[in-house]
């Protein structure tokens, strides 16, 4: 019999005697270096995952927002932004009008008395376009919802205080909305306050609405405060936002406008930025379970 053939015939009689501590080493090793590997990867999954939501979702490229307490009428804005000589670049344009409200969302036996906001947002050919909303529960707003009573309620806000679709919201200046559902919008995967506060969503009740709904809750009948638009593949976005910016200050000059590009808004930056810091946490924990595993491994050899 061949040395090679005594070490394994000796291995092979160790393995049935200790079957046991060999099944709990490779355990061991392999918990260790499968959670060294799965926390070590997340900057990649994590960025994939955000950008795969985005896009989804269709955040906007381009962001007009006007100066606060400032609005124009809706359809005029659309149609400056489809005015500017590249036109062609743009994708989708939609109008939205936004502003602050008092949010009663008491029910089940619980106050609720939150600060929130109203967003209207484009309804009609299957709208919005830009910066869409995805129901988790219930339905998202429909064509036939313009200029009814019923919105979309923030995710966050709904699972914190355990708000269902059925719920009547009720609005400063006398206004009811009813919940049809609770979903998300791209904006708002990460719940800021109004005053930048961080993880708000305890506090901070953002509910979507159509544009006619909107208008009617705010008292701006036909208004519109804010445009996001939509570039399409490979569309010069530096160049759109100036011609965007001529545009709107020729066809409103008295109204103060900025415009954002994507990467500016604070929800989205903020998840980005995380990123990397977060990656050095899972380092610290992924080498110290890997370095556990490796000595819990040598003291069962």
């Amino acid at each position: 019999m061949t040395q090679r053939a005594i070490y394994l015939r000796w291995s092979w009689r160790d393995l049935r005697a200790r079957w046991v501590q060999v099944a709990a080493i490779a355990f061991i090793v392999a918990l260790g270096s499968g959670t060294y590997s799965g926390l070590g990867s997340t900057t990649a999954w994590r960025r994939a995952s955000y950008d795969a939501s985005f896009e989804r979702l269709r955040m906007h490229d381009l962001r007009v927002t006007l100066a606060a307490g400032s609005s124009v009428d809706a359809a005029a804005i659309v149609e400056t932004a489809r005015s500017i000589p590249h036109a062609r670049m743009l994708d989708a344009a939609e109008a939205q009008l936004s502003g602050p409200v008092q949010v009663d969302a008491s029910g089940r036996g619980k106050t609720v008395l939150v600060p929130g906001r109203i967003i209207g947002v484009e309804t009609t050919h299957g709208g919005p376009l830009v910066d869409r909303l995805f129901a988790t529960q219930g339905r998202t707003l429909r064509a036939t919802d313009a200029g009814a009573a019923v919105g979309l309620l923030d995710v966050h806000f709904a699972r914190h205080h355990d708000v269902r679709p059925g719920a009547l919201l009720h609005l400063s200046g006398g206004h009811t909305v009813r919940v049809v559902g609770l979903g998300l919008s791209p904006e708002y995967f990460l719940v800021l306050g109004e005053q930048g506060t961080l993880l708000a969503e305890a506090n901070f009740a953002v509910t979507f609405v159509s544009l006619e709904t909107a208008q009617q809750l705010l008292g701006l009948p036909g208004r519109a405060n804010a445009l996001v638009v939509r570039l399409r593949p490979g569309a010069n976005a530096r160049l759109v936002r100036k011609e965007l910016s001529e545009a709107l200050a020729a066809r409103f000059p008295e109204v103060g406008v900025t415009i954002s590009p994507q990467g500016e808004e604070r929800q989205y930056r903020m998840l980005y930025d995380d990123i990397a810091g977060d990656q050095r946490l899972y380092n610290i924990f992924a080498l110290l379970i890997l370095f556990g595993a490796a000595f819990a491994a040598f003291n069962l050899v």
